[in-house]
């Protein structure tokens, strides 16, 4: 067996045991670790034992990065500054991001909790690696190797999942337009799409949102933030005007007589409104909030929609940022006095960024180009 086919099997090896390890840390160990009361004050993540499971195993993922980084720069003195180099790499792209799990699982079950089940993974997790990482293991070949590896995982690269995912979200919790300009992102098409009604557009979201189908009959696509468990969500839909067609004209005049409202759910309140030009196709834009009840639960919920007429089709992409009411609060005095300032701002720029990223291709009924 050549030295290359060698270092590959341990490679591989320590990957499904590191894998193992740390879903072992999500399943059973973790979720045991990291399971209590939500202290009173909210969290930017759910308080939900996924959310905790995959939080604390994406720690468990970077404190055994981080363990066999330390053995390589120690058995290996000649390759110190490679180590280095993968290092600062992973950290430019994730910077700080065991403080930042550490502060998402604090925020949810309290300091003094989150340290001794951090603690409690980090001891399992050296026991683990142990054997794992003796040296005729560490052969040159197997660290250099690795040290590619990290180099990959900094561009989003060779991460498994959902471990990438709640790197990301998590990174880019408080500005997740930057996760789509860095390059980190996933790429939907509704071409061929059985709810697109002809309209061929491709949008690019954060890789860290959980992709979803719908029901509804004008929803093609929607996504939320914090892997599919946040209180964000992005919905994509598309409508049949059944020939009609709007143009920048009439939507100006529509702007002047505040009848962007017409788009707008009953009951909302519209805060701010427009006319723009997206991918040299009519369109507006506005700003609303809503107050709503669920199951007994109330919310308050802001977003920002774009609405893009392409021939006469009309694709309305809505961004909305909800939170829960405090219990026992049965009105809201004014959406506009609740408002989730910094929260709504961040993904008002997302959404300008998604929809003003988005290519709009044709439609197959009416190929037109422009």
């Amino acid at each position: 067996m050549s030295l290359s086919v060698t270092c590959r099997a341990s490679l591989a090896r320590y990957d499904s045991m590191a894998r193992r390890t740390v879903a072992a840390l999500m399943l059973g160990g973790a979720g045991v670790l990291l399971s209590a009361t939500s202290p009173a004050n909210a969290a930017h993540f759910q308080h939900t034992q996924i959310v905790l499971n995959n939080l604390g195993g994406s720690y468990g993922f970077i404190v055994a990065q981080d363990i066999t980084l330390s053995r390589i720069a120690e058995q290996h003195p000649e390759l110190q500054d490679e180590v280095r180099a993968a290092a600062t790499d992973f950290d430019n792209a994730f910077p700080n991001i065991t403080q930042r799990l550490t502060r998402a699982v604090e925020s949810l079950i309290g300091r003094e909790a989150t340290a001794n089940a951090m603690q409690r993974i980090e001891t399992r997790v050296h026991k683990k690696l142990a054997a794992m990482l003796a040296p005729t293991v560490l052969t040159t070949d197997f660290s250099q190797r690795f040290l590619e590896i990290l180099h990959r995982r900094a561009e989003g690269d060779d991460i498994p999942s959902p471990y990438r995912e709640y790197l990301l979200a998590t990174t880019y919790q408080d500005e997740p337009v930057y996760e789509l300009y860095d390059g980190y992102y996933q790429q939907f098409s509704t071409k061929g799409h059985a709810k697109s009604r002809g309209v061929d557009l491709t949008l690019r979201l954060p890789a860290s949102w959980g992709a979803k189908e719908s029901r509804q009959p004008h929803i093609v696509q929607k996504w939320r933030n914090q892997v599919g468990t946040g209180m964000q969500l992005i919905v994509l839909e598309v409508y049949d005007l059944d020939g009609a067609t709007i143009n920048a004209q009439q939507l100006k005049v529509m702007q002047a007589n505040q009848q962007l409202s017409r788009w707008a759910p009953q009951g909302s309140e519209m805060l701010d409104s427009g006319v723009t030009t997206i991918n040299h196709r009519p369109g507006y834009w506005f700003d609303i909030s809503m107050a709503q009840q669920h199951k007994n639960k109330r919310t308050l919920s802001h977003t920002r929609q774009y609405g893009i007429f392409i021939n006469d089709k009309m694709v309305r992409l809505s961004c909305s940022a909800y939170q829960a009411l405090p219990e026992g609060m049965s009105a809201v005095k004014s959406p506009r006095d609740r408002d989730s300032n910094s929260e709504f701002e961040s993904l008002k720029t997302l959404c300008s960024g998604v929809i003003k990223g988005s290519a709009v291709m044709q439609t197959y009924e009416t190929s037109v180009s422009r």
